[in-house]
């Protein structure tokens, strides 16, 4: 195996990273692959008890792909100077952000199909989380958009906010549109042309497929307000009705959103919090870091920033409130394992926090 940061050939991974963003030569990104097929048996231990190694094999080539094409050299390099760090090692890093946060994914969304698995809605068709008044509305999203829509002969995707460039793919054609819109878009060539729509204001602005109108942005509220034609995937109904209509369904879900969840206090849910065998729920630790809380643990992480004055103890705990254990903790705070359990102990040995948490109830 080569020293870490350079490829068998003496030369820097970031250097072939660069010069293949410049050539697109298979020479390099060969170099980028063998290198990295080096750790691939590291990762598949990390996530053998959710896939097969052909599918796993798969995932992280394609991340490594898109890892490559989203790398940006300058941006690394001034962070780098920023932070002293060496750049030798940018894309690196930049990698293994990519891969852990691909780990955190596959692990919540893992645990969010056993614990809530899907439950396919019978007027749509679509598996979904949950089935609720909201989803019957059965109202499109940015994702239910079509691929392309045409415009004065030409064919173009359909973006919902003003870029730079914009991908067409030629004039319009039968055969061709209907290829595109059930992606084809790799069999025919495409272009990057300048931008194409603009407001009165002279602003840019995006083109509706719908209506054919030049607007702002293609937003959900926009897409709500389209006629129902062009607003729903499906027919719409109320709860009552989809209640009537499919009760065994409503049975099903009610089995699997069981109602025995208990309820407990502040010190049992940050003594809780503390423990290992916690199962997680869906938020990873770049939502943690960030400080994007999900409505199921506003109280509880609100408790430990009262609770703990130390940052690395806060995050330690949110990390372990979450599912996260020793080793991924301290992956995602860059630090050893047992330092982590060094803290932990402290945390449950701390007298006055326990005190704080016996008057705080």
């Amino acid at each position: 195996m080569a020293k870490p940061h350079y490829c068998d050939d003496g030369e820097t991974i970031t250097d072939k990273v660069s010069k293949f963003q410049e050539t697109r030569s298979a020479e390099y990104y060969s170099s980028i692959k063998e290198y990295y097929d080096n750790f691939k048996e590291v990762w598949y231990h990390k996530l053998k008890e959710h896939m097969d190694y052909p599918t796993f094999e798969s995932d992280f080539d394609f991340k490594l792909y898109r890892a490559i094409q989203a790398f940006d050299i300058n941006q690394a390099r001034a962070f780098c100077e920023e932070r002293k760090y060496s750049f030798v090692g940018a894309f690196n890093r930049w990698f293994f952000r990519v891969l852990l946060n691909w780990q955190s994914n596959v692990k919540t969304s893992a645990y969010r199909q056993k614990k809530r698995p899907s439950v396919q809605c019978p007027v749509c068709g679509r598996l979904v989380s949950k089935i609720d008044e909201r989803h019957l509305s059965h109202y499109k999203t940015k994702g239910d958009l079509p691929k392309v829509a045409t415009w004065k002969g030409n064919i173009y995707a359909v973006v919902s906010e003003p870029s730079e460039s914009l991908a067409c793919w030629g004039k319009y054609a039968k055969n061709k549109m209907k290829s595109l819109l059930q992606g084809g878009s790799k069999l025919y060539k495409r272009e990057k042309t300048s931008w194409p729509w603009f407001l009165k204001n002279g602003q840019k602005g995006v083109l509706c497929p719908f209506t054919k109108k030049i607007i702002p942005e293609l937003s959900p509220e926009y897409i709500a307000s389209l006629p129902d034609e062009h607003n729903r995937y499906a027919r719409p109904c109320t709860w009552q009705e989809f209640v009537e209509e499919f009760p065994f369904t409503v049975l099903i879900q009610a089995e699997i959103y069981s109602l025995d969840y208990e309820s407990m206090d502040e010190e049992s849910f940050l003594k809780k919090s503390t423990s290992s065998s916690i199962s997680p729920e869906p938020m990873g630790s770049d939502e943690v870091m960030s400080n994007k809380i999900t409505i199921e643990y506003e109280h509880a992480f609100h408790l430990i920033d009262s609770h703990i004055k130390d940052e690395i103890d806060q995050k330690i705990l949110k990390l372990t409130a979450i599912g996260y254990d020793d080793e991924d903790i301290g992956i995602a705070l860059d630090i050893e394992k047992k330092e982590v359990k060094r803290r932990k102990r402290e945390i449950r040995s701390n007298i006055d926090l326990e005190k704080k948490l016996i008057e705080s109830v």
